[in-house]
């Protein structure tokens, strides 16, 4: 279990707060964090995905490394299903470009079952800038899971990815042993 010990040891080196540890990536990063995430929630607030492909590294591994697996592997899709029993709520926001044809929305498997794992009860869509942002939100009212699609972004990153990301994220902490998110006193989690 090397995410906990990496944590614990930076808290103690650099004094960073380890109820405010958050997961980002790109691409088959943004893969990596998904997976990351769902094994180890107890270690991250948050997670955000960026244009990742569909699959997990597991299923890559096994197919031509040019094509991405359809579908999780069945190792995966354990670990998953251990997640969605544990209780645990992951709030995570994932971003798609709307000329990404590697990663698109439509196709992500991990979408539902972070809606899913964070009670969400209710949908909200917008359109900011441009971009098209469909927020889930739990009974609180909380947005819990933030999926944009950012206009005219192809598979690369730009500054508004940013933006979007923390935003959301800054809003979350976790507290040792407990299941469920907080949010930062004072923040409102409606629209990141």
């Amino acid at each position: 279990m090397i995410f906990p010990k990496i944590v614990h040891d930076m808290a103690e080196k650099f004094g960073i707060d380890e109820s405010r540890v958050y997961l980002t990536g790109f691409s088959n990063g943004g893969m990596m964090v998904r997976e990351t995430a769902v094994r180890y929630p107890e270690v991250f607030a948050a997670f955000s995905s960026w244009n990742a492909p569909v699959g997990n590294t597991g299923a890559m591994m096994k197919e031509d490394s040019s094509v991405m697996a359809p579908e999780y592997d069945g190792e995966f899709t354990e670990i998953l299903n251990r997640f969605l029993e544990s209780g645990y709520e992951m709030p995570c926001s994932f971003i798609f470009g709307d000329k990404d044809s590697g990663a698109v929305m439509e196709k992500d498997l991990m979408i539902k079952p972070m809606v899913q794992a964070n009670r969400c009860v209710s949908m909200v869509c917008e359109d900011k800038e441009g971009h098209i942002a469909t927020y889930y939100k739990n009974v609180q009212g909380n947005t819990m899971v933030a999926v944009t699609v950012m206009k005219d972004m192809p598979h690369g990153a730009i500054r508004e990815e940013s933006r979007f990301t923390w935003q959301f994220l800054k809003q979350f902490h976790r507290k040792a042993g407990v299941l469920s998110h907080f949010a930062k006193s004072g923040q409102d989690l409606d629209r990141p």
